[in-house]
């Protein structure tokens, strides 16, 4: 879940996947509150119970990156994605580094629900499972998974289909102009420049495409997982 001393993403609510068990009663719990808006269910291992887990509302309207930035190719948008060593800092990983891109960005992950999915074995599986089990009750559900099998967009769908070339290609843009403000920021009052790993770079892209797509709900497959995960 994300670290309360930071802006969070809106509506969110955590599933946290267990050791290769698949989705089941207590994942099927989880996604009915995210139907019902009635809270969220933390679920580990096997066993579950519902939990304070933090919930934000959402914002309306839509979506819209608030700074101009230059679009690159869909080539170089997969060539940052593979090595974003042009834009490293100095300053380690951590996962103040997305928050303070999203800030830059304007929230785009305020525009929609999220989950979380996270643990040891089957969190792709669980991910696709709860993707399809909201796209079935009629949300409009983006799913992010990694690594990719073939291309790097197939990490990021909407309602069940890859996004575009020019879509990804976008969202990487906006997220390393974002990444460039941020770290001309830190730099101009006397920090160092943060380090933006190529999963906080499509991390922060794929928040955008979705939020550009006006989805109701993003699954989020974690990374490495733990305190510095981008999707946290």
């Amino acid at each position: 879940a994300p670290n309360r001393s930071h802006s969070g993403y809106g509506g969110v609510r955590c599933l946290v996947g267990p050791l290769g068990c698949g989705l089941d009663l207590a994942a099927m719990r989880c996604l009915a509150d995210i139907l019902n808006g009635r809270g969220s269910l933390f679920f580990t291992g096997l066993f579950f119970c519902y939990g304070g887990l933090w919930v934000m509302a959402k914002r309306s309207g839509s979506y819209v990156v608030p700074f101009s930035f230059d679009l690159l190719s869909f080539g170089e948008a997969v060539g940052l994605a593979a090595d974003t060593g042009r834009i490293s800092g100095d300053a380690g990983p951590l996962l103040e580094t997305v928050v303070d891109m999203l800030d830059e960005l304007g929230r785009p992950d305020e525009y929609f629900d999220c989950i979380q999915v996270a643990g040891t074995n089957g969190k792709t599986s669980t991910t696709r499972f709860s993707a399809a089990i909201l796209r079935g009750e009629g949300l409009k559900t983006a799913l992010y998974t990694s690594p990719q099998l073939v291309r790097y967009p197939e990490r990021m769908e909407v309602d069940g289909r890859v996004v575009s070339d020019e879509a990804f290609a976008r969202g990487v843009s906006a997220a390393v102009e974002a990444g460039r403000r941020v770290n001309a920021h830190r730099l101009a009052a006397g920090e160092r420049a943060y380090t933006i790993t190529p999963f906080d770079l499509l991390t922060a892209a794929a928040l955008v495409v979705f939020a550009e797509a006006a989805v109701d709900v993003a699954v989020l497959e974690v990374g490495m997982g733990g305190r510095w995960d981008a999707t946290s």
